[in-house]
């Protein structure tokens, strides 16, 4: 799979938040009782973030500040941010696939949510 293929535009639901979910486990291959919490609001990440281990994908704001969104996969998908660029992309990150934050991007996270038992 491509970088192209890896950054998916996805302007067109940026605001539906179920279809964005849905999104990703398709993507993902999830089945349909695993769940996934997306971040309800925008955030402005910090220089050198590392996703945490939960996340399984990054909606990323290409006209936020300057940036980018790199994830270390083979070959390395790298989305770059800032004001003169446009666009909402979204990258599921595979297993043993890790995500960090260049700048300030704006991103939403996806999260595993794990089945908490006693």
């Amino acid at each position: 799979m491509d970088e192209e293929d890896r950054a998916e535009d996805v302007d067109d639901i940026e605001d539906d938040d179920k279809e964005l979910v849905k999104r990703v486990k398709d993507r993902a291959s999830m089945s349909s009782n695993e769940k996934v919490s997306l971040d309800k609001k925008w955030k402005e990440g910090k220089n050198f973030e590392i996703a945490g281990p939960l996340v399984c994908a990054v909606l990323v704001k290409k006209d936020s500040a300057a940036g980018a969104v790199r994830v270390y996969s083979d070959p390395v998908t790298n989305v770059v941010t800032g004001p003169k660029q446009k666009g909402v992309v979204l990258i599921v990150l595979k297993n043993n696939e890790s995500c960090r934050l260049f700048g300030s991007p704006s991103v939403r996270w996806f999260r595993r949510v794990q089945n908490i038992t006693n």
